[in-house]
């Protein structure tokens, strides 16, 4: 079982690498770690950002979450250099990407 820190650690370095892939130059990251688990989020400026990129965005944060093969999921994570925001989404419980008055915001939540 992987450690709860190198999860949200995890999680968040393929968020950034995806905000980064958006062009986002400026981001505010925040982890959470609670009694049921660790709530990430995410803001930065969504100028230049498609409805479509964000529906796709959404898409893959709620991927159903596999857990029969989560582990091996959680091994995968971060491991190339490629876009594995579906991983994201199959090892946690929940996603939401929006963007509001130019600020987009991805929250999310890895059960425990």
């Amino acid at each position: 079982m992987i450690d709860e820190k190198i999860k949200s650690i995890k999680v968040v370095d393929e968020l950034m690498n995806h905000c980064y892939k958006l062009g986002l130059s400026k981001m505010n990251i925040n982890v959470e770690v609670i009694d049921n688990g660790i709530d990430i989020t995410i803001l930065g400026d969504c100028h230049g950002i498609s409805k479509k990129e964000i529906e796709t965005l959404n898409e893959s944060l709620n991927v159903p979450r596999q857990e029969a093969v989560e582990d091996y999921y959680w091994e995968l994570l971060g491991a190339g250099d490629q876009d594995e925001l579906n991983l994201v989404g199959m090892v946690s419980e929940d996603g939401q990407a929006k963007c509001d008055n130019q600020q987009l915001k991805i929250k999310v939540f890895i059960k425990k």
